[in-house]
């Protein structure tokens, strides 16, 4: 069975990275899920089930950011930047942080937060969590 995955990560590798992404972001979020019902015991998410529709979000913005950005992004990257080295991670560091996360973010937010709860309320969450 691994070595059929194999095959296919190396035959379609965007594709791979895609399940990959949907599968952690997925798993990401049950966790995420979890630590709040376990560390805000007075909040609303401690009396609330799981949420699939927030883990099945999340889910699939991963696996359109993995498959869509990601993959291309950090070909990019090994190209700009090379593949080893010192000088090779400080600028895809830089680069990941500077270009990449101040597009992610929003995105995450309304891919996410908005089909929930509103655009409104996702902008105002976004300004909460993100600008500070």
């Amino acid at each position: 069975m691994l070595s059929s995955l194999n095959q296919l990560m190396l035959k379609r590798p965007r594709l791979a990275s895609g399940v990959a992404g949907g599968f952690l972001g997925g798993c990401g979020d049950l966790a995420a899920q979890q630590l709040e019902r376990l560390y805000q015991p007075d909040s609303d998410s401690t009396r609330r089930a799981l949420e699939p529709a927030r883990t099945a979000l999340v889910g699939s913005f991963y696996c359109g950011a993995a498959a869509g950005f990601y993959f291309p992004f950090y070909a990019w990257m090994d190209v700009a930047f090379g593949r080893s080295g010192w000088r090779a991670v400080a600028g895809k560091v830089c680069a990941d942080n500077f270009v990449a996360l101040p597009f992610e973010i929003p995105m995450f937010y309304a891919c996410t937060v908005a089909p929930r709860s509103g655009s409104t309320a996702a902008l105002a969450r976004l300004r909460e969590d993100f600008v500070p």
